[in-house]
């Protein structure tokens, strides 16, 4: 699992690219994002450990964002 330095850094280019199409009329600051993905973290780490044996696919992501592996229970 990538840390979530690279969550923070793939929202803060989400937000960008929001901020340059027009279409983020409410786009966040990069403390709103910090916020936001802190707020999350703890949950999705929980998940992260608890739902890829329950779950029907995983998909596993590089830091780059890229697909790393797919894995099918």
């Amino acid at each position: 699992m990538p840390s979530f330095k690279y969550v923070f850094r793939w929202r803060l280019l989400q937000e960008k690219k929001l901020r340059i199409t027009g279409k983020g009329n409410k786009t966040m600051n990069d403390k709103q994002i910090e916020n936001f993905v802190m707020y999350y973290e703890r949950i999705t780490k929980h998940m992260l450990k608890t739902l890829p044996k329950k779950a029907n696919a995983v998909i596993s992501i590089d830091d780059k964002h890229r697909l790393k592996t797919i894995k099918f229970n």
